[in-house]
């Protein structure tokens, strides 16, 4: 990272969000985080990124809420962008800049649960449904599809 600010040519990029897990709980942490997520970003500019989820404790820090994505470099330099723009600084959901994002080298993968990714039509579509965002989704204009059931597994 140069200055807080990550490369664009990261597969994985995670953004930190300063919502306490402890006192708020997990479920409202997130729902806040994805509200801001949402809010901020245009999925037009997420085509085929996965988006993933996670409450990470780093040394030095309390528990964080990070959202991850993984895509092309022109999703990840769009988040990166969106995520160090300056109005965001006094922004009381979000972590100062100098440590706002996290590279993906420096994510701990088995920590991250994956909630979705953004299809060819733009669109939402959920991989589980732990946390409802359909309601986040719907607010910030995000057009949502919800989880669908695994399919059966083949006979034997």
């Amino acid at each position: 990272m140069n200055g807080g600010m990550p490369s664009h040519d990261q597969t994985l990029l995670g953004i930190v969000f300063a919502f306490d897990v402890e006192s708020l709980g997990p479920e409202q942490a997130f729902l806040r985080a994805w509200q801001l997520w949402m809010e901020r970003l245009d999925p037009a500019e997420l085509h085929g990124a996965a988006m993933y989820d996670g409450a990470l404790a780093l040394p030095g820090l309390p528990l964080i809420t990070v959202i991850a994505v993984s895509g092309a470099p022109a999703a990840i330099g769009y988040v990166a962008d969106a995520f160090a723009a300056p109005d965001l600084a006094a922004y009381p959901g979000i972590a100062p800049l100098s440590h706002r994002f996290i590279e993906g080298v420096q994510l701990p993968r088995e920590r991250l649960s994956l909630r979705g990714y953004v299809n060819d039509e733009g669109r939402f579509v959920a991989r589980h449904d732990a946390i409802p965002l359909d309601e986040v989704a719907r607010h910030a204009g995000w057009y949502f599809l919800p989880p669908t059931p695994p399919p059966p597994p083949p006979p034997p």
